[in-house]
């Protein structure tokens, strides 16, 4: 029986019907209005795709399921950004724009100034003037831009934002490591990522806000609304006593704060003894040479995927011996230590084996 009939649609607008299909189809092969009979479905059709219908077994084409998913994600955004203190925050996920290229900035302009102050004082006499200068720093720009500035941010201190303990403005209560009197971990502290940080006084109950006290070049995105700003102006907000941090290094860490910097103040002393007898000998160039192959050891076998079984031997070994712990992860310092050990041991066995016949 005929779709239209049954229906019970008039024979004028069956009519009406079939020569608007019969004309549709006809029109144009990939724009194409057409009615399929036996399923009664509404087609709009280019390149055959099915975008509406309507009859019991609906279905939808490729536009109308995006618009679905689309809707379906708003939607899940907007129950995590219902969360006022963390929304959609996720730690680590989404780094600041441009920050390469504000990284680069901070670190080119030193060296333009070094430049510059070279050329005015007259210390490259055969520099070859202004244009030779501004083409060698042009060319010297390049790595620092896609080598310096990258590795300036893969430092361990932007691993990881700092801890420090709180003291409550109410009633003084301060955090502090351990445990309190029912045994459970004293936590009255906050990570300082680069956004305003809520606290509560595990004491009194007073809710206040810390304030943004981020580190300097911070690379990672940590505010919980994308492009809001967090913060409660009815809330108290205090700025705990904290470092300045630069790069991987701070000047001296103090009580109550946690990180993953290098304190200069014990960091200058020691390099100025591991350079400066070097340097009183007339051997700095030898140990600039010995820490040159003992980096690229560390990178291209101590590391490199090939050596994974080199590596994981002396591991074993150092284990068997005693000298490491079962189960302990070194850092990145001791591997770098035994890299050295491994370098000034090949050294003289590189000599004997080229100058055998002087030893013989």
């Amino acid at each position: 029986m005929d779709p239209l009939k049954r229906i019970g649609f008039s024979k004028g607008l069956q009519f009406f019907l079939r020569e608007a299909i019969n004309y549709s189809s006809s029109f144009s092969e990939g724009m194409s209005l057409g009615i399929l009979l036996p399923e009664l479905r509404l087609r709009f059709a280019p390149n055959s795709e099915l975008l509406m219908s309507w009859w019991e077994d609906v279905d939808y084409g490729p536009k109308y399921e995006l618009q679905r998913a689309v809707k379906k994600e708003k939607k899940a955004a907007d129950k995590n950004t219902k969360d006022e203190e963390f929304g959609s925050w996720d730690p680590y996920s989404k780094v600041k724009p441009y920050l390469q290229l504000k990284v680069f900035i901070g670190l080119y302009i030193p060296f333009l100034a070094w430049v510059a102050y070279n050329h005015l004082a007259g210390s490259w006499p055969g520099s070859g003037g202004p244009i030779a200068l501004a083409l060698f720093a042009a060319i010297v720009g390049v790595p620092i831009y896609h080598i310096a500035a990258p590795l300036w941010l893969l430092q361990p201190g932007y691993s990881h934002p700092g801890w420090v303990n709180l003291e409550c403005p109410e009633c003084g209560h301060i955090g502090k490591p351990g445990q309190d009197a029912k045994g459970y971990a004293e936590n009255f502290g906050q990570f300082l990522w680069d956004r305003v940080m809520f606290a509560k006084c595990p004491k009194c109950q007073l809710k206040f806000e810390i304030a943004n006290m981020s580190q300097f070049w911070w690379p990672y995105v940590d505010e919980p609304h994308p492009g809001k700003k967090y913060g409660d102006s009815s809330k108290i907000r205090v700025k705990p006593k904290v470092p300045f941090r630069f790069g991987s290094f701070i000047l001296m860490k103090k009580e109550g704060f946690s990180s993953s910097h290098y304190e200069l103040i014990k960091v200058v002393p020691a390099t100025a003894i591991l350079l400066g007898v070097p340097w009183y000998f007339g051997k700095l160039d030898l140990i600039f040479l010995v820490l040159v192959i003992t980096v690229c050891f560390n990178l291209f076998v101590w590391r490199h995927e090939a050596f994974v079984g080199f590596r994981e031997a002396v591991i074993k070994q150092l284990k068997e011996m005693g000298i490491l712990r079962k189960n302990y992860v070194m850092r990145w310092w001791e591997e770098l230590i035994i890299n050295f050990i491994f370098i000034l041991i090949t050294i003289p066995l590189l000599w004997v084996a080229g100058n055998i016949d002087v030893v013989w």
